[in-house]
């Protein structure tokens, strides 16, 4: 049997294998040792719960988000994904929470896993108006769970098929999901290394939208809180997941996570991720503790919890290519997550106000903007403008996000000016009417109103 801490351990020494890629035995790679997958499999069950649930809270959204509507708001380069048909959002939505439903019961795992993680990419790709950090962050953690073996214990498949039954997996299939978690709060906490969150902003906005809510309102009026919930929130996400790790701050983490997310779920609209993040609390739990304490479950599930056949080490062995192989995809992997939240530091403005570098920065409830947005056609010849409802072509979460969007704005621009231009055969002008206020900053014009903003150019980077 493994030490009770094997698992986080190992994660620890899986550090000291980067060093040995090129040259030294596979068998030195740390990434590769075998670890108890009791918290595997338990996240995995979790997982599969939570996110089905998501996707019951929020199913009208959902669905206007899959279907066809006049004007999407692409990511760049993806432009060629396409929307469903009207009529095939629910159908979509009803098929993604079975592959849900399939993971967490570890039923047909892999296919499950697989075509969750592709459809719930597409769907979360096809239109930046509806970004959310915990969307993105589910579409990492389901790409990690359908590269795992996380269906090898207290699964159907399992019970099933004999087999597969293991009770260790290669600690890169742990180390990769708790990695993982671990981007999103670190960098979480470095983008709130700015001027406007150490100083308490957007914090007091939020803090004051709580006046009169029970519980709360005392928050609402005390001028040192906002500086104290801005500083606690920041230096949370730069430690937590480091004191998770460690032994001897764990208990306290862990009791920090929880007072942590319990607040967050009350004091904001964040859909599931403060569960899902205490979910993936299980992950730094001692494998032992897991295995005592669901001793119901391994007696239903009695043949599935059994210990495995001999044959198991030969199903978790691979070869050393793979293993150098996966070893640098490991690495490659991270970088990239690394790097990518560090762009908006090397880009020019307030990331705020220009929106350049927000996306995939893990830039969470940084930015307060109130936006005010109108749009005028002009006529080239007789210079008459008529005003027009531009809500009208927007889902409900477009509406809210285009108003503080700058590029989103000009991307509107285009739509209603090539739609007037084939209405009438002429070209028009648009005129546009945006003003917004920062974190509390005095409000200013997003586009200047003396320009067409049709044709402004938009950065590619």
């Amino acid at each position: 049997m493994l030490e009770a801490d094997c698992a986080v351990n190992s994660l620890i020494d899986a550090s000291t294998a980067f060093p040995h890629i090129l040259g030294c035995p596979a068998e030195m790679h740390q990434l590769f040792k075998p670890i108890n997958n009791a918290s595997l499999a338990v996240f995995r069950i979790l997982f599969g719960l939570l996110i089905a649930t998501e996707l019951r809270w929020e199913w009208a959204a959902r669905v206007g988000l899959v279907e066809q509507r006049p004007i999407r708001f692409p990511y760049m380069g993806f432009e060629w994904l396409t929307l469903l048909p009207a009529g095939w959002g629910e159908p979509f939505l009803y098929a993604l929470s079975a592959c849900c439903i399939a993971i967490s019961l570890g039923l047909c795992f892999r296919p499950a896993a697989v075509a969750f993680t592709l459809a719930y990419t597409w769907m979360f790709l096809l239109d930046r108006a509806y970004f959310n950090n915990h969307n993105y962050l589910i579409c990492m953690l389901g790409g990690w769970l359908a590269v795992s073996d996380a269906h090898r214990r207290w699964s159907i498949d399992a019970w099933l098929r004999p087999g597969i039954r293991a009770t260790t997996v290669p600690a890169w299939q742990l180390a990769g999901i708790i990695g993982q978690i671990g981007v999103a709060y670190f960098f979480g906490g470095v983008a709130k290394l700015n001027p406007d969150w150490l100083r308490g902003e957007p914090m007091r906005y939020f803090l004051y939208q709580l006046i009169d809510t029970p519980g709360f309102s005392v928050l609402a009026d005390k001028p040192l809180l906002p500086l104290l919930f801005a500083w606690g929130g920041m230096l949370f996400d730069l430690c937590i997941v480091p004191a998770l790790l460690w032994r001897r701050t764990r208990l306290a983490a862990f009791a920090a996570m929880a007072f942590f997310h319990v607040m967050n779920a009350n004091m904001f609209s964040i859909g599931i991720f403060p569960w899902l993040s205490m979910g993936s609390l299980v992950l730094f739990l001692p494998p032992t503790a897991i295995e005592q304490g669901l001793t119901w479950l391994r007696r239903l599930f009695s043949a599935a919890a059994a210990p495995p056949p001999p044959s198991e080490a030969r199903h978790q062995q691979s070869s050393p290519f793979a293993r150098r192989l996966i070893t640098a995809a490991f690495i490659l992997w991270f970088a990239i997550q690394c790097l990518v939240p560090l762009r908006r530091f090397l880009l020019p403005g307030n990331v705020g106000w220009t929106r350049e570098g927000f996306y995939f920065a893990w830039t969470m409830k940084l930015d307060q903007k109130s936006a005010f947005l109108g749009f005028h056609l002009c006529d080239e010849e007789t210079g008459r403008c008529e005003s027009f409802d531009h809500n009208a072509d927007l889902t409900a979460v477009q509406a809210r996000w285009l108003p503080g969007e700058p590029q989103g704005i000009v991307q509107y621009a285009r739509f209603a000016a090539t739609r007037q231009q084939q209405a009438t055969g002429k070209p028009c002008v648009v005129v546009c009417d945006s003003v917004a206020a920062l974190n509390g900053r005095p409000f200013q014009y997003m586009i200047d109103p003396r320009v067409d903003p049709a044709t402004v150019p938009l950065p590619r980077w």
